[in-house]
């Protein structure tokens, strides 16, 4: 399996890779955009570095990558036999939800203005990523503060005709805040906080949305007539990075770290899966609320999460625990 920078995968068979590209289902990607082959399921090892390769047992080989066949991964120090290799990191990184699956488009094609400007849902979303590898456990807390603002287009069903059965409603973040703080404790230490503003830009595509379903039609997602299904959270932009402070015996560095934020909720259609919210969410009384745990992925094995955000003129109570 191919992780990409974007947060994305591409799974199958991978044949070979060399500086420029990997081929996998006959597919080709550049090496560009991946920041993990993983050729067998293990957490990477918080020491990993650029172009680092990881042994099954999650030690880390001598040598930089240099390319794979199905046979061997060469390195800069040598060849080490395909089946003795885990992991390639090609990017260091810090496990960041992947952007959700895009939202079926209503039958009209939302303008460039982006639809009829509603309400703000505004709350909080908590968050915990932890993991334990190679010695070291690694932890990061999020908190966002939601503001999420209302873009309001007709949804039609999807038959001859595409009658309006409700809205589907796109929800642009408006100075949402992330703040982050990551630890590690064991034979490396770690220690890093940062916050950063989400206005969404021109161009972003990871929409948050609801699909809120008034009368009786085919559809997609297949939500329930008089039910509100939604899909949310504050994706970070790429380029949002705080630094964190690495410390071994032998001295410590500053690595820039992507923001963290989880999404919540999901299409019926998308199975549950790492980082993934493991129920559907519906819209209850003006309420967006409710937990969950999932596995993570990275140098990370579990995610808990926990939300209350509410639309304007609702009560809006603290959210719930963390799981």
């Amino acid at each position: 399996m191919l992780h990409l920078k974007n947060g994305s995968n591409v799974a199958g068979k991978l044949k070979s890779c060399d500086e420029e590209q990997c081929f996998i289902n006959s597919q080709r990607v550049p090496i560009d955009d991946i920041a993990i082959i993983e050729l067998r399921h293990i957490a990477v090892p918080p020491a990993a570095k650029p172009r680092a390769v990881i042994l099954n047992d999650g030690t880390i080989a001598k040598g930089n990558y240099v390319s794979l066949s199905l046979g061997e991964v060469d390195t800069d120090a040598g060849e080490i036999d395909r089946d003795d290799v885990a992991l390639i990191v090609l990017q260091t990184i810090v496990a960041v939800p992947p952007p959700p699956p895009p939202p079926a488009q209503p039958a009209e094609t939302p303008t460039k203005e982006g639809g009829t400007r509603g309400a703000l849902w505004s709350g909080t979303i908590r968050a915990r990523w932890w993991g334990t590898s190679g010695g070291v456990t690694t932890t990061v807390d999020v908190l966002v503060q939601v503001r999420l603002r209302e873009y309001i287009f007709p949804w039609r069903a999807e038959e001859r005709g595409g009658k309006v059965v409700g809205t589907f409603i796109r929800l642009r973040s408006e100075n949402s805040v992330i703040d982050n703080t990551m630890r590690c404790k064991g034979e490396i230490a770690c220690e890093g906080h940062g916050s950063v503003a989400i206005t969404m830009r021109e161009g972003d595509n990871n929409f948050p949305c609801i699909y809120s379903k008034e009368r009786a039609g085919p559809t997609h997602p297949d939500v329930p007539v008089g039910k509100a299904l939604y899909v949310i959270g504050v994706p970070p932009h790429g380029d949002s990075k705080y630094a964190v402070t690495y410390t071994t015996a032998s001295g410590s560095s500053v690595s820039d770290t992507p923001f963290s934020s989880p999404m919540i909720g999901r299409q019926p259609s998308i199975a549950p899966g790492p980082l993934i919210d493991p129920y559907v969410r519906y819209i209850e009384n003006g309420r967006m609320t409710g937990s969950y745990t999932a596995p993570a992925v990275g140098a990370f094995e579990h995610i808990a999460v926990s939300w209350m955000v509410c639309r304007d003129g609702v009560a809006c109570p603290v959210a719930p625990p963390l799981p």
